[in-house]
Order: C-alpha cells, then sequence, then structure tokens
C-alpha cells in the first residue's frame, strides 16, 4: 500500500482511512505511495477479459466446484468498464489457489500496449506495497534468529536520526503505529520519484520530520511508508547486505519467489495510467530507491502465490512467529498485513499501487484459499477485485457484478456554458475551515473548467485537471473519486452557469464564479 503518483483527489485528505474501500468489511490503511481510493467501478471489458484455461476441474470445497467458481468470477468481472469503456478494464493476472495448488487463471488485456503478449502467472508487475509483507517477513526471521529484537529501537540501527526516534520500536514500524510522518506525502520527496534518491537524503528529512512526542501515551495506528523504508534500512544494516539481498536471502529463496526482485526486465510489465480524457498512457517509471521497503519490488501472480503457500508452512517462519505477524497491533493492521474477515472467517491481506501498477495478496487459512491478482493499470481497484473474488473462493456464493454510473454525452451548450474560473463562496469557505485542514482548504479554493470536443475537464486549484462524466439527470461526476457536482440553473441571457455545488464524501462546497486564485509556487526539485 504506497503510491508514487502524484494525481489527487479534489479533497485528497477526506478518505484518509482506504484506499478501496471494498464491501467485504475492509477499514484497512491506503495501498501504496497514493491517496486513499473509493471503490466501485472501474474495469474490463470483453476484449480485454479473455479467460485463460483452468488449471483444474475437480469439485473442491468450499466453493463447489471450479468451474462454478470460474464462472462466477467471469460474470463478475464483465461489470468493470461496462459503460465507462476499455480504460476501466482489468489488466493483469488473476490466480486462485487451494490448499496450495492453483484452481483458476485469468489473464486480461495486455502486457504492453497496444499490441504485446498477453500477460501470464509468470509476467513481472511491479507490486508497491505489496513488497511490505515481504519486508515483515523478512525482520520476524531476523528476530527469530536474535540477530533484530523487535524492542529495538531504529536508533540502534540508523543513529543517524535524532534523539526523537529513541522510542520508536521495529514493533512500531511494522504495525504502522510508529508516528513517523511519511516522506511520500505532500510536502515530503515526491518530487524526485524519477531519480536515483540517496539514502542519506530519505534519512535527513526523517530527521527534519520526527513523530511528535507520545506523552506516555501508545500511538494510534496512521499508515507511514516511512515506517517500511526505515525496517529496511534495519534489515539492511543488521545483516551487512543490500536489501534486496537480504530479502532473496530470508524470504525470496526459500519460498521460491524465483522471477521477484527489484531490477526491472524488458519482459515485464509496462505500467498504464488513465489520462483525463480515459485513454490510457504510459505511467512515470519510477526508481526503486525511493519506495525501497516501502514498496521497490516486482513480481509474478506465480510468486505471490509461493509465498502464500509458504506462510502456509514453517518454510519461512515459526507458527509462534506467525501468530505474532498476524496478530492486529492498532485497528486491523498487524506486522505488514491487514486482518480482517468475511462471513465470520479470518482473512489476512495486503494490496499495493504505484505509478502504473495495482497489486493484492490475500489468504484465508481456514478454508486454505489464497488470491494473487497484479495488475498494468493505476486506477483499477485491485483490492475489491481481490476481496470479492476471495469471498467467492471461501463461501461459493457469486458477488454481484460492479454497476457503472449511466452516462450521457456533454455537449456543446452544457460545455461552453459551465467553462470558465470559479472560487469557494464565502460563507462555504468558513464552513470548511471547521473540518478540512489549510493545505486542503487552497487547493480546492478555486476550480477552473475547460471544455473541448465533448470533453469537460475542471481543474482545483493546485491540484490536477479531471475529466468529468454527466449523467443522465445532469449530475457531473467523477467515476473513482465519490465526487459529484450540481450545476446552478443558467441565467436566461448568456447561459452561462453562475455556480455549482461540489460534493465528496462528508463535504459540500459551494462554488460562484470568479476569479480562481493560481496555486501556491512550487519548490523545484533537487538535482
Amino acid at each position: 500500500m504506497l503510491r508514487l503518483s502524484l494525481a489527487l483527489l479534489v479533497v485528497s485528505a477526506l478518505s484518509s482511512g482506504c484506499s478501496s474501500e471494498p464491501r467485504t468489511k475492509y477499514v484497512g490503511p491506503p495501498p501504496e505511495y497514493e491517496p486513499p481510493r473509493p471503490g466501485p467501478g472501474q474495469g474490463p471489458a470483453a476484449s480485454a477479459s479473455a479467460a485463460l484455461p483452468d488449471d483444474d476441474g475437480t469439485d473442491l470445497p468450499p466453493y463447489g466446484s471450479v468451474q462454478d467458481l470460474s464462472a462466477s468470477i467471469d460474470a463478475y468481472v464483465k461489470g468493470y468498464g461496462s459503460r465507462y469503456g476499455a480504460a476501466y478494464a482489468p489488466s493483469g493476472v488473476l490466480l486462485v489457489s487451494h490448499d496450495g495448488k492453483v484452481i483458476v487463471t485469468r489473464g486480461y488485456g495486455k502486457a504492453k500496449l497496444p499490441d504485446g503478449a498477453d500477460p501470464t502467472d509468470k509476467t513481472r508487475f511491479r507490486i508497491g506495497s505489496v513488497t511490505k509483507p515481504v519486508v515483515a517477513v523478512a525482520v520476524m526471521k531476523l528476530v527469530e534468529d536474535k540477530t533484530l529484537s523487535l524492542d529495538d529501537s531504529i536508533r540502534k540501527h540508523v543513529p543517524e536520526l535524532p534523539a526523537a526516534y529513541d522510542d520508536v520500536k521495529l514493533a512500531s514500524l511494522l504495525s504502522q503505529t510508529s508516528g513517523v510522518p511519511s516522506y511520500t506525502d505532500p510536502g515530503g520527496l515526491l518530487d524526485r520519484k524519477m531519480q536515483d534518491v540517496p539514502q542519506k537524503d530519505v534519512i535527513d528529512w526523517l530527521g527534519k520530520h520526527p513523530p511528535a512526542p507520545t506523552e506516555g501515551k501508545e500511538r494510534p495506528f496512521s499508515y507511514s511508508n516511512s515506517n517500511y523504508y526505515l525496517a529496511g534500512l534495519a534489515v539492511e544494516r543488521a545483516t551487512k547486505l543490500s536489501l534486496e539481498q537480504a530479502l532473496g536471502k530470508l524470504v525470496l529463496g526459500p519460498a521460491g519467489m524465483k522471477s521477484t526482485g527489484v531490477a526491472a526486465d524488458p519482459s515485464d510489465a509496462v505500467g498504464y495510467t488513465r489520462n483525463v480524457r480515459d485513454e490510457l498512457v504510459a505511467a512515470d517509471d519510477v526508481s526503486p530507491s525511493l519506495p525501497f521497503g516501502a514498496g521497490f519490488l516486482r513480481s509474478t501472480a506465480a510468486d505471490l502465490l509461493a509465498f502464500e503457500r509458504a506462510l502456509s508452512g514453517t518454510a519461512l517462519l515459526s507458527d509462534a512467529s506467525k501468530a505474532r505477524m498476524w496478530t492486529p497491533v492498532s485497528k486491523d493492521y498487524a506486522f505488514g498485513w491487514v486482518v480482517g474477515d468475511i462471513g465470520g472467517s479470518k482473512i489476512v491481506w495486503h494490496n499495493g499501487a504505484i505509478d502504473g501498477f495495482g497489486a493484492f495478496v490475500g489468504r484465508a487459512p481456514e478454508q486454505k484459499v489464497a488470491v494473487a491478482f497484479v495488475s498494468n493499470r493505476f486506477e483499477f481497484d485491485t483490492t475489491k477485485l481481490g476481496l470479492d473474488v476471495l469471498k467467492m473462493a471461501m463461501t461459493g456464493s457469486s458477488v454481484s457484478a460492479p454497476v457503472e454510473r449511466e452516462t450521457v454525452a456533454i455537449d456543446d451548450a452544457l460545455g461552453q456554458g459551465i467553462a470558465g474560473e470559479y472560487v469557494l463562496d464565502k460563507k462555504a469557505k468558513k464552513e470548511l475551515e471547521k473540518q478540512l485542514p489549510a493545505p486542503v482548504i487552497a487547493s480546492i479554493e478555486g476550480m477552473t473548467f475547460t471544455y473541448d470536443k465533448g470533453a469537460l475537464l475542471a481543474k482545483p486549484t493546485g491540484q490536477g485537471e479531471l475529466g468529468l462524466k454527466r449523467a443522465p439527470n445532469g449530475t457531473l461526476f467523477h467515476p473513482g473519486l465519490r465526487l459529484e457536482i450540481e450545476l446552478d440553473p443558467p441565467a436566461p441571457k448568456g447561459g452561462k452557469t453562475p455556480g455549482f455545488t461540489l460534493k465528496q464524501n462528508t463535504v459540500v462546497a459551494k462554488y460562484v464564479r470568479g476569479k480562481a486564485p493560481k496555486p501556491a509556487a512550487q519548490k523545484k526539485p533537487k538535482k
């Protein structure tokens, strides 16, 4: 769960709890280096969902038969992109296993657009924050070997950090309860994501942004990529190996994850993002130096299930270590894993997202079923799909396909009538100041609409453009952000929209026509 994209929600601070809020009791952390992403509706068109043959046709509990499970998955997946188009369809590889054996294999889309190879279970994708469970297992392995202790202060291994880090223990890093700010949040180091960022620069940033004093209280859960950057440093320094080498020795090798690593290969899937016109374009190629232990790995669907199989036994960790690792510490987050339930049965899982890619791995130990899904579509909700498929495999029940909202064309009269600049109504701004931090208010204080040949784009002050769709009742909306815009009736003469009301989650903001403020000047990244 870690995302390097700079795309923000219009009100990015509003949904800090979950990245994709699936319908199956998910109250976990946000994925990767990313702002939280709401759930419903991004997905496969028929052209992007060719099925690979199932590996087995035998009847197996708990889902009835492989054929039934396969049919339920195929019917479910068809809902994605059914109205929004191919840019909302899945692209990647989905595997389902039972008792360690793969029973369903599905490939979607292409590893490289427009006409690259179909992805297979051996195609490598960036997995973002699914790196975190791998790092957590490595730390637990070193704890078993008494090379590390969960009670170690991070300053024991990274003494360059200031004294404010004395009470930050390895256990609090793994459980996301350290209070250390994330170096990938706004104001952090994301503007250098394409560069080879030295560890010293990240440590220096963390030194200037220590956790707040605890005053004797336990710190609550707060998802931060800094936690796993620091955990990765502790593994490196304890083993005197690079983190990639240490993970290979401690986790990847013993688990049989032969394809998992850091360096890119020409045969790897290319990552894509959806632009404001619903076109798929190549995503930024992020340097692995910045995500590091928080999200630098590349892997395959097959390797993720090999990881799950190894954790089912004792090839990686003892039963006692796994019990500790999978015991929630704060909210539903344990050590590098989210712990929850479906229908009263325990599940453990983690998701990930990094520019152009998404990933999910989840397991239900009682039913002995597991799901791995790797994707090269950044906006696609891998978490929702992964959890819904896990539910089908656990229960044998089908899950309703996502229902995408009906849309109608945006005509010239509407587009030209709304085009222009707007500002927050003074009264609305005062109300928002009671709910939102000042930087968030500044980022949405103005809104500029542009219209061109049926495409209506909205640009909040200080954020990127958003492509809007229109519902039959006239409401404008963004499919992925739970954002709606209700237009005020235009004046009788001129046909110009005088203002609008924006709704997102719990926030309601009134805008009126006026000069949109310019965004605050951004510091240029260091070379």
